[in-house]
């Protein structure tokens, strides 16, 4: 076989000198870029190219890695011809036997055998990184094999949707279709998530910072819950604006009060003068 192989080749090219000899070169070094009617036929300038430093036609000649042979569209397997309905081409090496595939330099039949990572194993598996698995009866996360079909990923860990919910693809929670909240699954009926990643007990709750907290019972200042609604804030202090006055972050007692300065003053019985509380 190798034999009558080397012998194309040299027969190939032995007819590929004789018409490069014929027709003008133009490849290689001393490679022209215009044709001239006696030279190439306008009609055929498409079909020309080369191989190498020869010229030829493609309609009549395959190149295969810089070696000619006769025959239009052959298929190459290197510097080789094979044929693809008896052979099969892998890493420039041609194996006996067709509808076979490669798996790096070697080939492997895919009808009876699994290439994973280079690697060829006997039987039709799933691949999980450089090893094959069952796909019946595991799963696979991150090149990791775990026991257990039907199962999803979660990181390199694996849960069941059905009864565990992943969050951020690391964290796995037990409880179906929760919400997420940071790391954590959580259901909103009975808690609240605030900045996506702290949870307070209680469903329907605003947030004060990490904190859930009920507004008809409770106020926020600077990310900090006291008791009592309705609550204004006095420099993160929290004060009753029917009863109290803020002036200068400080918390006064006495409502409807004004500023003046670093004082407060009642604007019915006084009045503020270049920042000073004077009587009326």
């Amino acid at each position: 076989m190798l034999l009558k192989k080397k012998f194309l080749f040299i027969f190939s090219l032995y007819i590929t000198l004789k018409i490069s000899l014929v027709s003008t070169k133009y490849c290689g070094t001393d490679a022209q870029n215009s044709y001239t009617e006696d030279q190439i036929n306008p009609e055929d300038v498409d079909f020309i190219d080369c191989c190498m430093d020869l010229q030829y036609d493609k309609r009549t000649h395959t190149c295969c890695d810089n070696f000619l042979y006769n025959g239009p569209g052959r298929t190459c397997c290197g510097k080789l011809l094979y044929d693809p309905t008896k052979e099969t081409c892998c890493d420039r090496q041609i194996h006996q036997g067709a509808s076979l595939s490669c798996c790096a330099s070697s080939i492997y039949n895919p009808l009876e055998e699994t290439c994973c990572s280079g690697f060829i194993y006997q039987g039709l598996f799933s691949c999980c990184g450089n090893t094959v698995y069952e796909p019946k009866n595991q799963t696979c996360c991150f090149d990791k094999i775990h026991d257990g079909a039907n199962l999803k990923c979660c990181g390199k860990k694996v849960f069941n949707e059905i009864t565990e919910t992943c969050c951020l693809n690391w964290h796995v929670t037990q409880g179906s279709n929760l919400t997420c909240c940071g790391f954590y699954g959580y259901d909103p009926q009975y808690k609240t998530c605030c900045n996506g990643h702290a949870l307070t007990d209680g469903a329907n709750l605003q947030c004060c910072g990490d904190y859930g907290f009920n507004s008809l019972s409770q106020s926020c200042c600077n990310s900090t819950v006291f008791q009592g609604a309705n609550l204004q804030c006095c420099n993160g202090i929290p004060y009753n604006n029917l009863m109290q006055t803020c002036c200068v972050r400080k918390v006064f007692d006495g409502a409807n009060l004004l500023c003046c300065h670093t004082e407060i003053y009642n604007p019915s019985t006084h009045k503020c003068v270049r920042l000073r509380k004077v009587p009326l």
